[in-house]
């Protein structure tokens, strides 16, 4: 969250340069903690193993686990067809004109959003956290229509924002129910499968935005993806029973 947000107000207030320099000296103190890091070891049948069995034992429980399964589903179905990030430079330039300092605020407009999402899950107590992710979803599909319709840059900012609200609720509960819903023992290679759909799904989502904008334009293909969002938030919620009534504990 604090990345884009530092990287866009960089990039809107001294160039392109201390971006990149800033980034790289942020590495050093990430692997300064890393290298500390000391894992707790578990009991010997638990500890990690790189066997077929165990692989699969992982693959096994996360197609068999629906909750889980429809949880990372939302997250690619909201990142495969809500990809709107790559076309920040477009909206910037062609729709907005606002260039280079108004692509930098762009950028650090949902970044601002997710620290406010993130920290509103701090003050609230979830209970009904199914109904709040897929909520948070078929809303983020509404903020990503205005923003494809806007052309005015201010209420741009405020959808953009509003982008990075509502992600951050989703991302945070799909993540916390994810881990919490998966025994010890397979938390590591469950979270692996969700992470690999996570990271997968927005490289998959740049080229379907670029392959739509090309077609359609910029605007068109955003909001073209946000019926998407939309209708595949609603069959996954339809198949998955289970995750109208997930709760917390």
């Amino acid at each position: 969250m604090l990345g884009p947000l530092l990287g866009g107000l960089l990039l809107g207030w001294t160039g392109t340069a201390s971006v990149y320099f800033v980034n790289a000296a942020l590495f050093v103190p990430a692997l300064i903690a890393v290298a500390v890091l000391a894992a707790p070891r578990g009991p010997a049948e638990h500890r990690p193993s790189l066997r077929p069995t165990a692989i699969v034992e992982g693959l096994r429980f996360f197609l068999s686990a629906r909750v889980i399964m429809a949880l990372v589903l939302l997250d690619v179905g909201a990142t495969v067809f809500g990809n709107y990030q790559v076309l920040l430079p477009i909206f910037a330039k062609d729709i907005l004109a606002v260039g280079e300092t108004g692509f930098g605020a762009l950028n650090a407009a949902p970044a601002l959003g997710a620290l406010l999402g993130a920290s509103t899950l701090l003050l609230l107590k979830v209970r009904r956290a199914g109904i709040l992710v897929i909520a948070s979803v078929f809303a983020f599909a509404l903020a990503l229509a205005g923003f494809g319709w806007s052309t005015w840059f201010a209420l741009s900012l405020l959808f953009a924002a509003a982008l990075g609200y509502l992600d951050a609720l989703g991302v945070v509960i799909r993540q916390t129910m994810v881990q919490t819903l998966t025994p010890d023992h397979l938390r590591g290679r469950t979270t692996a499968v969700s992470t690999m759909f996570s990271a997968g799904a927005p490289s998959l989502g740049g080229v379907i935005s670029g392959f739509a904008a090309g077609l359609l334009g910029a605007g068109p293909a955003v909001l073209l993806g946000s019926i998407l969002v939309g209708v595949a938030t609603a069959g996954i919620t339809a198949v998955f029973g289970s995750l109208r009534r997930l709760r917390t504990t």
